[in-house]
């Protein structure tokens, strides 16, 4: 049972307990069958939470690049896509959650400004796209070190196409 804490065995436990009670009063009682059901449905959804989560494609939530365009699987239906040709600028704003949560988000920029894809810095497949940005041209470490240790919200640019 390494899948699930004391806690939700309790309550696992509770729900479990709360639906026989249900089953058992339901002959006495029959207007308890609506009771019942909705503690079977509780312990349903907790029991198999852990495995929905595994279930739930983490193909939804990450970013892939290759030599044409950047794409963010955000979790909408379509993703985010960026040719690289069409990268003006990249940016990265940072705001006051800090390391509890994503504090970092790059934004990247086409010819008019306009944000095109937002990707934050925890998502999986980011690091690989670092490593792939810090090769361009002109990439400013220094601007990303500066965002990396900002503990407010600011906005640095950290690397600009060249005119």
């Amino acid at each position: 049972m390494k899948h699930y804490s004391g806690s939700d065995m309790l309550t696992i436990g509770i729900g479990i307990a709360f639906t026989l009670m249900g089953l058992v009063g339901i002959r006495q009682e029959p207007s308890l069958i609506w009771a019942t059901l909705f503690f079977f449905a509780c312990v349903l959804i907790l029991v198999l939470q852990p495995f929905l989560a595994r279930w739930r494609p983490a193909r939804y939530l990450r970013v892939e690049y290759d030599v044409e365009a950047i794409r963010n699987y955000g979790g909408a239906a379509l993703p985010a896509v960026i040719r690289w040709d069409e990268i003006d600028e990249i940016a990265v704003l940072t705001s006051e959650i800090g390391p509890a949560g994503d504090d970092v988000v790059w934004v990247f920029s086409n010819a008019s400004g306009s944000p095109v894809v937002l990707i934050a810095g925890t998502s999986p497949g980011f690091a690989a796209l670092l490593a792939e940005l810090q090769r361009l041209p002109n990439f400013d470490n220094e601007a990303l070190l500066m965002a990396m240790g900002s503990l407010k919200l600011a906005r640095f640019i950290v690397w600009r196409r060249a005119m």
